[in-house]
């Protein structure tokens, strides 16, 4: 993938067009998968439950989530969303649709290369949301601006000297909502993750176990325990999940970076 990845940064650097992965890496880095990964179908449910959770995201070969799509227990989709591309394989759109909270978000996607920032600019509601990168392509903060109002923060990531995540925060109408702190095994896979919640008296530990995995390093099937740390690690809840990849065949020119006549 990482070579493919410099075959088509060296064709659109040759080609003198700038794309939104000059300033971010693949979504499918950015999504912790390995590969060439074309659809993962994810099912889930709770304490052992027969009713199941769908989602399904696509990618295209250069690791841009192209669509997602969910389903509740019942087969009902509850949620779509799908990105549009330009010829030089830009993205400038992103259409959301949540069935349960009756809402649409249609953005007009904007590159900033110089300050390493996307804008997300809503043309239903007036909203921008500007996505800020560090040199290395990673996300490290986000703002929104509001109708009328004041740019406030939405949420802001913590990372190693590797880029690996390590505490993210998220922000709800610019003050703290909550805080995620990451633990990884030695796979690179996430091990545990601890919520802390700021107006709440809540804090909860997620520990992952991985039971299949598959020739790309990519899960298969793993178990989710969340415990109530603030009543003495006490069981919330257990999520089962089943993916199934499907990876796109790797051609000649993936394997070598392109030359540089």
């Amino acid at each position: 993938m990482q070579a493919a990845l410099c075959a088509c940064l060296s064709l659109r650097l040759l080609a003198g067009e700038p794309t939104h992965l000059d300033i971010a890496v693949p979504d499918t880095i950015d999504d912790d998968l390995f590969g060439p990964v074309k659809t993962v179908t994810n099912e889930y449910g709770y304490d052992m439950s027969d009713r199941k959770y769908k989602e399904v995201k696509t990618y295209d070969k250069q690791g841009n989530l192209v669509s997602i799509y969910k389903w509740d227990t019942r087969g009902k989709q509850i949620y779509m969303a799908t990105n549009g591309f330009n010829a030089a394989g830009c993205m400038v759109r992103e259409r959301v649709e949540d069935v349960r909270d009756k809402t649409t978000n249609d953005y007009q996607v904007v590159v900033n290369l110089p300050t390493r920032k996307i804008a997300y600019v809503d043309s239903i509601t007036g909203e921008v949301e500007v996505q800020e990168y560090n040199e290395a392509r990673y996300r490290v903060n986000t703002t929104i601006k509001k109708t009328g109002g004041k740019t406030v923060p939405l949420s802001a990531y913590d990372r190693d000297a590797a880029n690996i995540k390590q505490r993210y925060a998220r922000y709800e109408d610019g003050r703290l909502d909550y805080t995620v702190t990451y633990e990884y095994n030695d796979q690179g896979l996430l091990q545990r993750s601890v919520v802390v919640y700021k107006s709440e008296k809540k804090k909860n530990l997620n520990e992952y176990e991985y039971l299949k995995i598959d020739e790309h390093g990519n899960w298969t099937q793993r178990l989710l325990q969340t415990y109530d740390l603030l009543k003495g690690k006490e069981k919330i809840f257990e999520q089962f999940s089943t993916r199934t990849l499907e990876y796109y065949e790797q051609e000649p020119s993936d394997a070598q970076p392109a030359e540089t006549p």
